[in-house]
């Protein structure tokens, strides 16, 4: 975070591992960028991830659809990010992946998206 200067992506970043990890920092780091997002721009596609990650459905899809009203470029992953893996069967979900122009994915085929065949 010191050389990053606290950059907003890479508190984000810092705040989705905490979230795998722990929770606590997690929750303070994302309030402080969702506090943050109200005065500079900071993705809601990668506010919604750390939610993702904490296992906050609901709150990750609040961002996602924000997140596609503000167009934001991440959106492009969401099919093959596995801090999504466990919302694909919400129909919340691929709704915001329809809206996206994905097609939504609900049958663990994003996996084998994800591997690197040569």
């Amino acid at each position: 975070m010191e050389l990053s200067h606290s950059d907003p992506v890479a508190r984000l970043y810092l705040a989705r591992c905490y979230a795998l990890s722990h929770r606590a920092e997690s929750r303070s780091s994302l309030d402080a960028l969702v506090k943050a997002s109200a005065e500079r721009y900071i993705s809601s596609a990668e506010i919604a991830a750390v939610y993702a990650a904490l296992g906050d459905t609901s709150s990750s899809l609040q961002w996602l659809n924000k997140a596609v009203n503000e167009r934001a470029s991440a959106l492009v992953y969401l099919n093959v990010d596995p801090i999504f893996d466990h919302m694909r069967g919400d129909p919340r979900f691929q709704v915001i992946v329809r809206r996206v122009n994905l097609i939504p994915i609900v049958d663990g085929s994003s996996k084998k998206l994800r591997q690197f065949h040569p």
